[in-house]
Parts: structure tokens; sequence; C-alpha cells
């Protein structure tokens, strides 16, 4: 039986089935299927993570637009258009020149807008969940603080995020070594030295690996998903003993073949499991919460159903795209004015993200009436979770 031939992650076939390229050179006005065909239909297409459409519906780097100059944007200059009303994509940071930046490089010492307000009053700015502020005010990951490597560049350039680590509380999934520094509470007992002192491999037989990981008969910590897949991850080879009779973890599916893999994965057109057979019976699968079935009995995200997207097709099929105007969401969901489904937490919130393709879930929010749970604001009329 002949498979379906897809790309990797990251990547989009062409048509002419015999290429694949990088999702960013997807509609970026050249050739790189050689057939043309990834400068097609480019108004129906999604820019990728970091790139925005222009008007002609090409997508340059996010960081060109509103960034004052001519070069490295638009072909028709449209990324210099209507910039003091521009909103950013999520994850990005608007300068006060109207240009977008992740919000990761805010106050990382390194300019990114053009105007190199990204690194104004930082001695003011509040890092973001999950980073932490060096003693010269750079943000830096909550994860490179303590973690014995001042040297790299995703740690504080003054070592402020090596001092004091005796008192700092290590994020979760880390635990603390001996010397005080943190290691991911996964390498503990795994067979190797992260600690400095070594700390992480004492007493492995008293330890119990964290959610997420086996424990082999020697004690290393492997994970789950690891055991049972016809590859010996423990030094002992213990995870391939008694593989018959082997239960899934929770959000997992066991294939014929005894190998687990994500319920995600299951009947969503790519073979995961060695014998194929998480795409067999598929017709009778239950697709996992938030995902939707295909005519094909294929399973997809909920939010890609109507989402206007008929030229890259979710659905191999296309049903996803078919009668939109009658399809009725699933609990939980709010309806876009191009009927395409999304969160309904999503619509109306502070974040002013355009979540619908056609953006309304952002306008008439005088209108709009908040869930449960949520109040809304007197002058934006976006709405805000409230503490009970």
């Amino acid at each position: 039986m002949c498979r379906t031939w897809t790309c990797p992650p990251g990547k989009w076939k062409c048509v002419n089935e015999r290429n694949c390229i990088q999702i960013y050179l997807v509609c970026d006005g050249y050739d790189s299927c050689e057939d043309g065909s990834d400068e097609k239909n480019c108004q129906f297409f999604e820019c990728s993570s970091g790139y925005s459409k222009c008007a002609n519906h090409k997508c340059v780097e996010s960081s060109a637009f509103c960034d004052g100059s001519s070069s490295g944007g638009c072909s028709d200059a449209s990324d210099e258009d209507n910039c003091e009303n521009r909103i950013c994509p999520t994850g990005e940071w608007k300068c006060e020149n109207n240009q977008c930046v992740r919000e990761t490089k805010v106050c990382d010492n390194l300019e990114d807008c053009s105007d190199g307000s990204d690194e104004h009053d930082c001695e003011k700015y509040k890092c973001l969940s999950g980073y932490w502020k060096c003693a010269n005010h750079k943000c830096i990951e909550l994860d490179a603080v303590c973690d014995d490597l001042p040297f790299l560049s995703s740690s504080c350039s003054d070592e402020s995020d090596e001092h004091n680590c005796e008192s700092f509380t290590c994020p979760e999934g880390k635990v603390k070594c001996a010397d005080h520094k943190c290691v991911e509470r996964y390498k503990l007992c795994d067979g190797r030295e992260h600690c400095s002192d070594g700390s992480d491999e004492l007493n492995c037989e008293n330890n119990s690996c964290t959610e997420g990981y086996w424990r082999c008969e020697d004690y290393k910590c492997i994970p789950t998903a690891d055991k049972c897949d016809e590859r010996e991850d423990c030094d002992d080879g213990s995870d391939e003993l008694y593989c018959d009779n082997k239960t899934c973890e929770a959000q997992q599916w066991k294939c014929a073949d005894n190998k687990c893999v994500s319920i995600f994965h299951v009947c969503d057109g790519d073979d995961d499991c060695s014998d194929a057979s998480d795409e067999v019976n598929c017709e009778q699968f239950n697709c996992p919460k938030d995902f939707w079935k295909c005519a094909n009995h294929k399973c997809i995200p909920m939010s890609k159903v109507c989402d206007g997207k008929s030229v890259s097709r979710d659905c191999s099929d296309g049903s996803d795209e078919q009668n939109c105007e009658n399809f009725t969401c699933l609990p939980g969901y709010w309806k876009c004015r191009n009927h395409q489904c999304i969160k309904h937490e999503l619509v109306c919130d502070t974040h002013g993200r355009l979540e619908c393709s056609d953006g309304s879930d952002e306008d008439n929010c005088k209108d709009y009436e908040c869930l449960p749970g949520s109040a809304k604001c007197a002058l934006t009329h976006k709405c805000v979770k409230v503490k009970l």
C-alpha cells in the first residue's frame, strides 16, 4: 500500500511533490519550488511565525513593518502604511515608531527597534512572566538563572544571575543541586552528571522519577514514551521487558506493536506507529477534545475548521471548508464572521489579538457580553478575568 508523502514539520510540500521547502519561503515573492506553486494563491496563505502579510499577499519579516525603511519590506511598500494603528501579533511588542519586535527582545541589551525604544527605561520595565531581571536591567529566561552557565549569551552579561543562588527558588520543572545550582528534574538519575558536584546522581535508589518519566530497574529515569519503543534506553534494557502487558499513559494511544504515541497523532494523516496502526479504522475513532473529524475521518484542531484556508487544506478532502455558513462550533468556541471557530475566551481579550482571520473577534467589543468570570474595561471594552 502506498503511503501519502508528507514533509517534515516546518516545511511545505510543493505541488510537484518532489520538493519540501522551508515554510517561510512560501509567498515570499520568489519561486522556491521550481514549479511556482509556492507563490500561488497567496491570498489564502497564512504567513509563518515571525512574518506578516503585505497588501499584495506576499510575506516578509514582521520586523520590516513600520521600520521607516524601504529596504527588506513589501515590494508594494504596504509595510509602511497605517503604522500608527498597527496591532502587533501575539508575542510581539510595539516600538515607539510603531515597529513590532518580539517581546523577548525588549530590554535584552540589543536594540531591535530601529529607534532603539526597546532598550529605553529598562529599569522601570517589568520582565515578562517566565523571565528574570538582571542587576543591569536586562531580562533573561528564568531557566537561565543559577544554571551554572554564566558565559552563555542567554545569561546576564554582568553574571548577576549566578549570585545568591542559595536563596533562589528553582523554576517549575527544575531541582536544586547541593551547590544550589538548578538542573531539569528529568535529568536526575539519568546516568550523567549535570550538577557540577554530581549530586544529581546520588541516592538514586530512593529517587522517584518526575511525572512523564519511568524508572528503570537500575534506577535511571527515562521518558515514559521511550518505554517499549523497540529501542533500549535503560542501560540494563529493562524498558523493553514485559511490553505485551504495557499500559500507555494518559493522553497516549497504544499501537498494535505496543508502542505508545500521543493521542493527538492518531488519525492525523501521518504514520506515527511503526506499523501504521494509528491510521487504521479511523471512521470508528473519536477525535480528542478540541479536535474535529474530517469527512475522510482524519482529525484536525478545531481552530482549523472554516478558517478560510481552502488551498492549504487541513482536511485532505477539503471538508473542513465546506458548508461553513451552517457549521456549529463546538461548546466553548465562538463563530467568527467568516465562520471560523476560535476559543470563546479569545473574543475581545485585552491583548487585542486578531484570532479570527477577518478580525471579527475584536470588532464591536462595546456590545459584546463578556463571559462569566470576566469584566469589561470601561474605556477599551475589552474583557479581563476577575478573581472571584
